[in-house]
């Protein structure tokens, strides 16, 4: 693999995910295409998570505005359910921790990580979902398409008015996880940090030690036993620091150092928490609140909700091609999502031959979704198309796939 990754004109058929292609060249011990690789996967990264970011506060926004303040907050287990999280509540303690690290890292937070008598506690500065969009502007502003706000306090919102759509999520998720006993990943959603895109996420020791205000907010009954004395730490200060530190920053370093064992345990812990933790955890929650408004409301509400929301899902990208922060975006952002079935490049362009199914749950609650290609494409030209240098068109297929063409002028 060349550091063009593929510039010259021709066909090309199904694409590697980027991150097989990251691990193959440091098996081959070739660093200059590790970093190639290495970039290309960070900026497709950013532009896929972030596409799932929007799309579900968009679709969280006009459900809101459609159906009201109640719709939203029925679908509390829309992200997650106990029997999703109880595998995770039952991880040994610094497990629980460490997979909160490592997937908190390509959720695209930044945080530090200290430790108490009574909790292990992530700073998120910001988080890497709302946090973020607070910071961007996304809601607090009177531009037309921004995001919504939940009316109305209740235990959704942690008790909060006004509070950023998409953050109700952490309310209902730290509820799930008390409702059934865990004590680990729960998110402290009412600080003042909160306005400006910053939460606490805390493990507790133990049921007991956990703060009474979650249970006041979320309106449940407090454990009635007095917490134990613990006085142990879990973690050492090196530990801890290594916790805190972003893992593309631990294997950009192993890639500068050409240490082959070190980067490809950073690989397989980036494809353990993203290809296979927050990636399909996105793709899930994204069908399950399109299938609600199905259910719910009826295929007509469905068609026009889905065209009115799923171009968010391709936002960050078209935003980041635009810029020109990679000739390869479109490519790379589809490559990322594992969707990508052929390319073809002349001089006027890149053709991109995708499955539609790479964006949604691998399972029959996506059915209606996978069908809905021409709905996508109508979407997606009509609040993105454009023209010019990375304007990107798409167009579905009789065999039910997407095409794209990515101009060059």
């Amino acid at each position: 693999m060349g550091s063009d990754r593929g510039a010259d004109p021709g066909v090309h058929g199904l694409q590697a995910s980027l991150l097989v292609e990251l691990q193959a060249a440091v098996t081959a011990l070739r660093w200059t295409d590790a970093g190639t690789a290495m970039d290309a996967f960070l900026t497709a990264h950013e532009a896929v998570h972030d596409g799932y970011r929007n799309v579900i506060a968009r679709i969280l926004s006009s459900i809101l505005h459609t159906f009201g303040q109640d719709a939203v907050e029925q679908l509390h287990e829309a992200h997650s359910t106990w029997s999703g999280l109880s595998p995770l509540m039952a991880m040994p303690p610094k497990d629980l921790v460490q997979r909160i690290a490592d997937v908190n890292h390509w959720h695209m937070s930044r945080f530090r990580v200290i430790e108490d008598d009574e909790k292990i506690t992530f700073l998120l500065q910001p988080c890497g979902s709302g946090g973020r969009l607070i910071n961007e502007g996304r809601y607090y502003v009177t531009d037309e398409r921004s995001y919504a706000l939940m009316p109305r306090a209740s235990r959704s919102t942690f008790g909060m008015a006004d509070f950023p759509v998409y953050c109700n999520h952490c309310s209902e998720m730290s509820r799930t996880i008390l409702k059934g006993g865990g004590h680990g990943w729960l998110i402290e959603g009412w600080t003042p940090d909160h306005r400006f895109g910053g939460c606490r996420l805390h493990v507790f020791k133990s049921f007991a030690h956990v703060n009474g205000e979650f249970f006041r907010r979320l309106e449940l009954t407090p454990p009635s036993e007095a917490p134990g004395e613990t006085g142990e730490r879990w973690f050492s200060h090196d530990e801890l620091t290594g916790l805190s530190t972003p893992m593309s920053a631990r294997l950009r370093r192993a890639l500068d150092r050409h240490d082959a064992a070190q980067a490809s345990a950073l690989i397989a812990a980036t494809k353990a928490a993203w290809e296979a933790g927050l990636l399909p955890a996105y793709r899930s929650w994204v069908t399950e609140l399109y299938g609600s408004v199905l259910r719910a409301y009826g295929p007509e509400a469905f068609a026009h909700l889905f065209r009115d929301t799923v171009f968010d899902l391709f936002s960050k990208a078209h935003e980041m091609a635009v810029r020109g922060v990679s000739k390869h975006m479109w490519r790379d952002f589809w490559a990322c999502l594992g969707g990508l079935q052929g390319v073809i490049t002349t001089p006027a362009g890149t053709s991109l031959t995708i499955s539609a199914s790479c964006l949604f749950a691998p399972d029959p609650r996506a059915d209606p979704l996978r069908l809905a290609t021409r709905e996508l494409c109508h979407s997606f030209n009509g609040k993105l198309g454009g023209q010019g240098p990375g304007s990107a068109s798409m167009l579905p297929t009789e065999s039910g796939d997407l095409l794209m063409h990515v101009a060059t002028s």
